[in-house]
């Protein structure tokens, strides 16, 4: 609940409004430059916290997370409506519509923390 409401929070920070580029239609959608102040806020928040909270019982759980991960990933891929999913940019021009949405949510986080996971049971400097 509380990383869905600082999540609420960063759509309304303030900060100074730029156009993006335009889309086809000529529609040009307005963003708020306040991207580097909320992540150096988040770190002001976050590092405290860990720093006075073990979080090593989230390690032991990692591979229960991966799992629901893929699962959730094969499940969403078909209660997102895969049909309209192939007419996405993704699918239609790079051929890679249920990978992205699978990868994205499930093989990402797993793959690319293996090496953090390794190095928390096998540290070089003892």
């Amino acid at each position: 609940c509380g990383l869905i409401l600082w999540g609420i929070i960063s759509l309304h920070f303030p900060g100074r409004k730029y156009h993006g580029p335009p889309t086809p239609n000529g529609y040009r959608p307005e963003y708020w430059n306040s991207g580097f102040k909320f992540y150096v806020i988040s770190m002001l928040i976050a590092i405290p916290v860990l720093w006075n909270y073990s979080v090593l019982h989230l390690y032991y759980k990692i591979p229960n997370l991966i799992a629901i991960l893929i699962a959730f990933g094969v499940i969403f891929c078909f209660y997102y409506s895969e049909d309209s999913y192939l007419h996405t940019i993704d699918a239609s021009h790079d051929r890679f519509g249920y990978y992205l949405a699978w990868g994205c949510i499930a093989f990402v986080p797993a793959f690319y923390s293996l090496n953090s996971l390794y190095l928390v049971k096998h540290s070089p400097i003892d």
